[in-house]
């Protein structure tokens, strides 16, 4: 598996990307905000976060993310009645940096989880979040929560059979003292629902173990019950559910590290092979006997490079590969006051790094490096050894805080150097790798982890000398600041269009992806302790409309927004005071709405950094009605208006444009008359384009073959006449949609 793989969502929603970063030597004086600008414009934000999140909380929307949230539920026995002491646990992606939330229900069953960090999103795409429940007796059960539940409900299930296993060496002699935990658990669902299929039959039928197991299985990351094994190498793990399937870990500084997967499957009496990407995995029954190899092992000591003095409380991991992979356990252990380390229960052939990250607020730089490869005639008992001369970097210290408002922000910062991409493809030109990088062996292949801002928006990086990058991701209410700000001015970003994998930066010692709010480069000189980078993160502007209609008069009647491109829908509802959001600062959109049964529609353009409020007025609609004709004047019936589509002019002419609604005419539930066209809710204000399409069977009906004109608009209540028009080529024309087979 590659290093690089990394699990991620995108939501795309008309997004432009800005932003600022102040960058100084320490001591220097820091950009200020004008007192006005910060006292009107962070009025009207945060007045408008507080309103967003009430919206969302009332319409089940929390866009992925929880804000400041008390998650509150409760545990219920497969009867009904409430579960005291069951521990609760949100489930959370591999690669999450923050902790998972954790709570006990009280006498009642009750519990409450304080928001901690994103979480991991159902298998059906609903966006919410996962938590898992368990209790002594029972098997676990979980539940997705949705906003528009006030509180939570698991309920645990039957205990099943238990796994009751037992640990051998390869000679099949029994193994004791291993620590044997879960680590994972899945469930068979339905497709496309968060149910259980109540199964596992499905997935233990004879196949070729090449073949990838299409499986429908909901994952759980959890830390579940453990156990360790007695004399004569059994364990046991108590019931977790019936009809699922159960991946532990056993750990023993005399074995390696080893991962298998028990089910708790009535109908499972052999184990079962399938493939888990390039890997082989075996299924074991409940009761199962799992040969465990000896380990491996290395020590050494970590000191610093220039003083030889030790370095305590470093962090040392054995890892399959410097990447992140969430199939494989890995071993972590610390140095001592003396710097010594010693790393056990590494895979032979498997473990073949080791990863060592300083603690923070040390100025010492990361490193990775293969294990030495053991003396042929050595054995498994002896240590290979690898010890590490910590260098020094250059330390990037600085505050994240909202650009208008100046509040601290939480969250975490990533950073790296920029080297030229080790795998050439379409858009890695002119890429040039930090000249220094050679200085500091083993960084490269070293493991970065999360640097967390501090309650006053602080934090603290350590990068080698010569040109890096710094980016910043908000833990709370990421959808409410715009993303990707600053990128644009940075050299090292890789654009891979040819293989649609996503853009990134190219650093080390990992990417770093356009996902989050704010980046920065960074080109410090060598022999420079530090620098400071202070990180103003923007965010979308929000304007109110105050919805006028031809009297003057406030207007509450349902609104239609009538690009089909919008993501404002949901804000035109009765009896709400619609909102334009994610505008970017210095940018306007233009807004158009109908009004169906009085025949009204308005338009406005919306500045970003207009008032807080800006009004939109309504008045009469109109209409446009025509001819399509041959050249020989005779109406033309294998053509019809194209009005289903973003009328968008081409070339662009800076006007603002017009969408047709998809509305035309009623003919008295008849075709209309060969040729004719009558479009009705046209905004006054809008130039249109009006597209053709062919109607002839053979034809796409979806393609556009011409139009009748660029520049189309109407006056309040006209119905304009357009008469006899002929197709006009298109030049040039517009990309056409595929036919479909």
């Amino acid at each position: 598996m590659s290093r690089f793989r990394v699990r991620y969502a995108v939501v795309i929603i008309g997004l432009a990307w800005r932003g600022t970063a102040v960058g100084s030597a320490w001591g220097e004086d820091r950009a200020e905000v004008a007192p006005a600008e910060v006292a009107e414009r962070g009025a009207i934000e945060r007045s408008d976060r507080f309103d967003l999140e009430e919206q969302e909380a009332r319409s089940g929307d929390p866009g992925g993310e929880w804000d400041k949230a008390v998650v509150r539920g409760r545990v219920l026995d497969p009867t009904g009645k409430p579960v005291a002491g069951a521990m609760v646990q949100t489930v959370h992606r591999f690669d999450d940096p923050y902790p998972p939330m954790t709570a006990a229900t009280d006498g009642e069953g009750k519990f409450a989880l304080a928001n901690s960090g994103r979480f991991e999103t159902t298998t059906n795409n609903t966006g919410n979040p996962l938590m898992i429940a368990s209790a002594l007796g029972f098997g676990c059960g979980w539940a997705d929560h949705q906003w528009r539940r006030a509180e939570a409900t698991i309920t645990l299930v039957a205990p099943g059979p238990p796994i009751e296993g037992r640990l051998v060496d390869p000679a099949g002699q029994p193994v004791a003292g291993v620590t044997v935990e879960v680590s994972k658990l899945w469930v068979p669902i339905r497709y496309n629902a968060l149910t259980e299929t109540g199964t596992l039959a499905p997935y233990f039928a004879p196949r070729d173990p090449r073949t990838p197991l299409d499986a429908n299985l909901q994952e759980f990351r959890w830390t579940g019950p453990s156990a360790t094994t007695d004399a004569a190498g059994r364990f046991v793990i108590p019931g977790l559910g019936p009809e699922r399937l159960v991946v532990l870990v056993a750990r023993s500084p005399t074995i390696a590290t080893t991962r298998f997967t028990a089910t708790t499957s009535t109908t499972m009496t052999e184990p079962v092979d399938h493939r888990d990407g390039v890997d082989l995995i075996r299924w074991y029954p409940a009761r199962c006997e799992v040969v465990v190899a000896p380990g491996r092992s290395v020590a050494g000591v970590v000191t610093d490079a220039a003083t030889v003095q030790p370095l305590a409380d470093w962090r040392v991991t054995g890892a399959r590969s410097p990447g992140r992979d969430p199939r494989y356990d890995e071993v972590t252990t610390a140095t001592d006051a003396a710097g010594r380390y010693t790393l056990t229960g590494l895979r032979p052939g498997g473990d073949d790094w080791v990863l060592f990250n300083p603690p923070a607020g040390q100025p010492y730089l990361a490193a990775g490096f293969r294990i030495p490869s053991p003396a042929p005639d050595a054995e498994n008992a002896t240590p290979s050894r690898l010890d590490l001369a910590a260098r020094r970097g250059v330390v990037v210290r600085g505050r994240v805080a909202d650009k208008l408002t100046q509040a601290p922000l939480v969250g975490h910062v990533v950073a790296g150097a920029i080297r030229a991409p080790q795998v050439l493809h379409g858009g890695v030109e002119g890429i040039k790798s930090n000249p220094h990088l050679k200085d500091y062996p083993g960084y490269a292949d070293s493991r970065s982890t999360p640097h967390f801002t501090d309650a006053d928006g602080r934090y603290e990086v350590v990068l080698p000398p010569g040109p890096g990058v710094v980016a910043f991701q908000i833990k709370e209410r990421g959808d409410h600041y715009i993303g990707g700000q600053g990128y644009e001015a940075i050299s090292g970003l890789v654009r891979p269009w040819a293989t649609g994998a996503p853009t990134y930066f190219s650093t080390v010692p990992e990417p770093i992806y356009l996902q989050y709010q704010i980046f920065a480069s960074i080109d410090p000189p060598a022999g420079n302790p530090g620098l400071t980078l202070d990180l103003k993160v923007d965010s979308w502007r929000t304007v109110t409309l105050n919805v006028l209609g031809p009297d003057g008069q406030p207007f509450t009647d349902r609104l239609t927004d009538v690009d089909p491109n919008s993501m404002f829908r949901s804000e035109f509802i009765v009896g709400r005071t619609p909102k334009i959001r994610y505008l970017v600062p210095g940018s306007s959109r233009q807004v158009s709405v109908i009004q169906e049964d009085r025949k009204l529609a308005g338009t406005v353009a919306v500045e970003a950094d207009g008032p807080p409020m800006q009004t939109l007025r309504l008045g009469r609609w109109g209409e446009v009605q025509g001819r399509i004709i041959n050249a020989d004047k005779t109406p033309r019936a294998d053509v019809a208006i194209r009005d289903d589509q973003v009328q968008q002019p081409y070339p662009p002419t800076g006007k603002p444009v017009g969408h047709l609604s998809g509305r035309n005419r009623p003919w008295n539930n008849l075709p209309p008359p060969p040729g004719e066209f009558h479009l009705i809710a046209l905004v006054p204000g809008l130039h249109y384009r009006l597209f053709v399409r062919s109607t002839r069977a053979d034809q796409n009906p979806m393609g556009v073959i011409g139009d009748l004109g660029d520049d189309v608009t109407v006056q309040p209540g006209e119905i304009k006449d357009l008469g006899n028009l002929q197709v006009r080529p298109l030049s040039p024309p517009p990309i056409q949609p595929k036919a479909k087979p």
